[in-house]
């Protein structure tokens, strides 16, 4: 499994050495090779991504290994002492610099990282995005500044292409969820990037690519025997278990949250169990058209077709939250905003949609992307992918 590979090329740019004046391509090429000696002999030139021309040889390396630095944008990094190969998810041509600081309906939508290609997960944390991508016939995850700086490449291998389903943000690790049984759950740790695997076969055959945290706990939809709600302990390394099981018929989930104190799943209707003990479980929606679920700082929402409606905890006060929508693709409640994508942009096009947990009423960030495939958000913006121009994206809050 290969690690940690930086994605900053030195660009020549009007005269100007270093990152350019947007985004990052971070695509599969093939680099030079490295030098084997310290110092490293100078790597030869990487291949230029669709539009861009190839970049020149590099100079000689730092000792371990020499890197291709790129004069039009296609330096991949050669190999370390004693490889042949290059980098993997190399060819970088653009990094981000700093973007406009504004607020509110003055600020226009911004390109954080362009050129990324199918982007199938997002996560946000208090510097840094973090991404998951298909890269040739592998899911690759990448790191990088909010702005002003370069995407990493912290696993180049991570699963097959297509296979990653959601990632989650923590302290001091992510997790993702695939639909590969063998590899159900993982945990990469942000400094070391070693990968662990925490739910596989062994434990659930049949995954659903549903996950979610709260502080203590990890939680998973698994199909197996029915379906049930596993458990992983984050303070040590037990084998996961399982947290709830129906006592008859199937548990059905198509959206899974956490609270502190509860587990929340959408299985039509919105249930929800005692985070700790499993006690339950209690109804807290009977509406039976439901399809995902989301937890804010103090309500639950839920969406079905076109709406999406909070409730406390128990179930109690519903309310319409966010109306009008249309072929939704995503919810998600990050940071005081509930934020979802829905198929009622422009012709053919998709729109986001989102609204502070105290604020009136909702508000659209954009109405004309190709296809979202990911959205997030912190205290100051909210961010989403677009398939057609393979980009990470954002606007103020």
């Amino acid at each position: 499994m290969r690690r940690r590979q930086w994605l900053c090329a030195v660009v020549v740019l009007s005269g100007l050495v270093g990152c350019s004046s947007t985004s990052t391509n971070v695509r599969e090429s093939s680099g030079g090779s490295g030098g084997d000696a310290a110092g490293g002999s100078a790597g030869t030139a990487g291949s230029g991504s669709a539009g861009q021309s190839a970049g020149g040889a590099g100079g000689s390396g730092s000792p371990g290994g020499a890197s291709g630095a790129a004069t039009g944008g296609g330096a991949a990094t050669g190999g370390t002492a004693g490889q042949s190969t290059g980098g993997t998810a190399g060819a970088g041509g653009h990094c981000s610099t700093p973007l406009a600081d504004c607020s509110g309906d003055t600020c226009p939508v911004e390109d954080v990282y362009t050129d990324l290609g199918l982007v199938s997960s997002l996560a946000v944390a208090a510097n840094q995005l973090y991404w998951t991508q298909g890269v040739g016939n592998s899911s690759v995850l990448v790191r990088a500044p909010k702005e002003g700086g370069c995407p990493e490449v912290m696993i180049s291998d991570l699963v097959p292409a297509g296979s990653v389903r959601e990632l989650l943000n923590d302290s001091d690790a992510l997790y993702v969820s695939t639909m590969v049984p063998a590899r159900q759950l993982l945990r990469v740790d942000k400094i070391s990037t070693q990968v662990s695997v925490l739910v596989d076969g062994s434990s659930c055959s049949a995954p659903l690519p549903l996950i979610a945290q709260n502080d203590t706990r990890l939680f998973f939809g698994c199909a197996t025997g029915g379906g049930f709600v596993g458990r992983v302990e984050k303070s040590s390394s037990p084998m996961p278990v399982v947290h709830y099981q129906p006592g008859a018929g199937e548990l059905g989930a198509t959206g899974l949250a956490a609270s502190a104190n509860w587990v929340f799943w959408v299985s039509k209707s919105l249930f929800r169990v005692d985070a700790t003990t499993a006690a339950g479980p209690q109804t807290v929606s009977t509406a039976a058209d439901l399809e995902r679920v989301a937890v804010g700082l103090s309500a639950v929402y839920s969406q079905r077709a076109s709406q999406v409606w909070s409730t406390t905890p128990d179930g109690s006060n519903p309310a319409l939250f966010i109306p009008n929508l249309s072929d939704v693709s995503h919810l998600t409640a990050q940071s005081g905003i509930v934020v979802v994508s829905d198929g009622k942009g422009t012709t053919g096009s998709q729109r986001v949609v989102g609204r502070g947990e105290q604020q009136p009423t909702h508000r659209v960030y954009t109405s004309s992307e190709g296809r979202v495939s990911a959205i997030a958000a912190d205290a100051r913006y909210v961010y989403w992918t677009d398939t057609q121009t393979g980009a990470i994206r954002r606007r103020a809050r």
